[in-house]
């Protein structure tokens, strides 16, 4: 096989020599052009080209010319090559059905495919609970989602864990000033930093010394004042901490978690994996068995057999 690919790629720099400039406005040769840019590297003054490990390549290389928009990532230690999609159920008392779906590139994050479908919907009159992985947490998408009556719960957090006591932190609305602290006392003064999002706030020495939350808060004691650094964000982050052991959250979790069959279904039962090549035939394709989906979905629920053990937040 190294053999084979040597000798391409020796009979794709003799096609470049020879071609020059003459074929730039060709959309096939200027394809060509990238792919060969993007995976091979010129070894020696002989111009010998060798392929590029996938190591080297950044996730925009060019993988096939006959489908452009196909990418690569690395997530979670493994490779995933062509393009990823986002899926959208809603659930009921009586069963649940796949609303909505996005399919794009492989380099196009949870976070981007949330705030994408995010700003096309319409605010809703009530309030809609969108459950979610961690990969779509972000204060972010939880003030985008606020701004359309959607409450964003993420099933987990990404990052550093908060300690529990700054969710009894009030903050003013746009976070700039600490109102009052878990104990109840309020700063003496505070400066706001605009491009880390954090306050640091100094108390009187005698409310932070010896008080119950000060190895939470770890401020720094001084002669008359103690002081320390803080956030809204943060304190967004530990009330979701705190809510996560609620039993409304395990139930809302388990809605989550029953996502997960959509996929496997998908694979397991309308061939997911062999999806045609392009973006466009692919979304359609794609979203053809989603709706392959929802029929056999409806079929089982007019034929009875949609009856479930009902999660406690649907009755």
């Amino acid at each position: 096989m190294g053999a084979i690919i040597q000798t391409l790629l020796t009979d794709s720099g003799c096609l470049l020599h020879l071609c020059g400039t003459d074929f730039e406005d060709v959309t096939e040769y200027r394809l060509f052009t990238r792919c060969l840019s993007d995976q091979t590297v010129v070894e020696n003054e002989k111009r010998r080209m060798r392929t590029k490990e996938d190591g080297t390549m950044n996730s925009s290389a060019l993988r096939n010319p006959s489908d452009p928009d196909a990418a690569y990532r690395n997530k979670a230690g493994k490779q995933y090559r062509g393009y990823s999609a986002n899926i959208e159920e809603t659930a009921g008392k009586n069963g649940s059905v796949v609303t909505d779906y996005q399919y794009d590139k492989n380099t196009h994050t949870d976070s981007q495919f949330l705030q994408e479908s995010l700003s096309a919907m319409e605010k809703p009159e009530e309030e809609i609970i969108l459950v979610t992985d961690g990969g779509y947490d972000g204060q972010d998408n939880i003030a985008l989602a606020e701004e359309k009556n959607i409450r964003l719960v993420t099933a987990a957090l990404i990052g550093k864990e908060a300690p529990d006591a700054l969710a009894d932190f009030e903050f003013n609305e746009d976070g700039t000033r600490l109102l009052k602290c878990a104990a109840g006392h309020v700063p003496v003064s505070q400066s706001y930093t605009k491009s880390a999002g954090q306050c640091r706030v100094s108390f009187d020495r005698n409310h932070c010394a010896g008080c119950p939350y000060q190895e939470q808060c770890r401020p720094k004691i001084y002669k008359k004042a103690a002081s320390f650094i803080t956030s809204k964000n943060a304190s967004n982050r530990a009330k979701s901490q705190r809510y996560m052991q609620s039993e409304e959250f395990s139930s809302l979790a388990r809605l989550r978690n029953g996502v997960e069959t959509v996929p496997s279904s998908l694979r397991k039962n309308y061939h997911l994996d062999s999806l045609p090549r392009g973006r466009q035939r692919g979304k359609f394709f794609f979203g053809s068995k989603i709706a392959a989906l929802n029929f056999r979905k409806l079929f089982g629920f007019r034929k009875g057999l949609g009856n479930y053990a009902q999660n406690p937040v649907l009755v």
